[in-house]
């Protein structure tokens, strides 16, 4: 048999170096070989009279080392991709949980009863399209509480909103804020699409030094 000890880095080499060795009779063991030559690895082997060459390297040592590297390395990504999942969920939720939790906001029921008892007041709140159903948002809440509370605050702001080059096209004082969770929402998408491409490549890696392992036990 020409198997012989030696450094083999590439598939065709290990061919060579098996001669009548029937590699198709451990077409898993070939994917492998493969895969991990692909990566820059290399084999060391000694003749095996049953069959295929006895693994010589990467022992049996490096092999668990490498696969225990993977392992915290795919639990730290699936860590990361349940993190962006939490955020995709938030803000593909936004819109509803903002608006149920308004419902138990004291300020949402003084913006409404100064609505229904003040004309005056209602149609500020409407100059400015006051967001009240972001109430429960905590970016939001202190500029609509003060807005409801504060006549002062109230007309400045109309005079901002009313002025400003920044509402020059809409005047509307919550208009980033279905944008802002739209943006967040692609892009937790793209990172968990990512992540999961990553995840693939460690499994296969996974998969890849599971075969080695026991090719280098026989």
């Amino acid at each position: 048999m020409p198997v012989h000890k030696g450094i083999i880095s590439s598939f065709n080499q290990f061919r060579s170096a098996a001669g009548k060795i029937d590699l198709s009779s451990n077409n898993e063991r070939v994917e492998a070989l493969n895969r991990y030559f692909e990566q820059g690895g290399f084999v060391s082997v000694l003749p095996n009279s049953s069959g295929w060459p006895k693994l010589t390297y990467p022992s049996k040592h490096r092999i668990h080392e490498m696969l225990q590297q993977l392992n915290e390395k795919k639990d730290l990504f699936s860590r990361k991709h349940g993190d962006w999942q939490q955020k995709h969920f938030q803000a593909r939720t936004y819109k509803l949980f903002t608006k149920l939790k308004k419902f138990a906001d004291r300020t949402y029921w003084d913006h409404t009863f100064k609505s229904i008892k003040d004309k005056s007041y209602r149609d500020e709140a409407q100059k400015v399209k006051l967001p009240t159903h972001l109430v429960a948002d905590p970016k939001f809440k202190p500029m609509i509480k003060m807005f409801v509370n504060d006549p002062e605050y109230r007309r400045q702001l109309i005079e901002t909103v009313e002025h400003s080059i920044v509402y020059k096209d809409r005047k509307e004082l919550g208009r980033y804020a279905n944008f802002l969770q739209e943006f967040r929402k692609t892009i937790s998408e793209d990172k968990m699409k990512e992540i999961k491409e990553k995840l693939k490549e460690i499994d296969s890696d996974i998969k890849m030094y599971n075969i080695m392992q026991k090719w280098s036990e026989e």
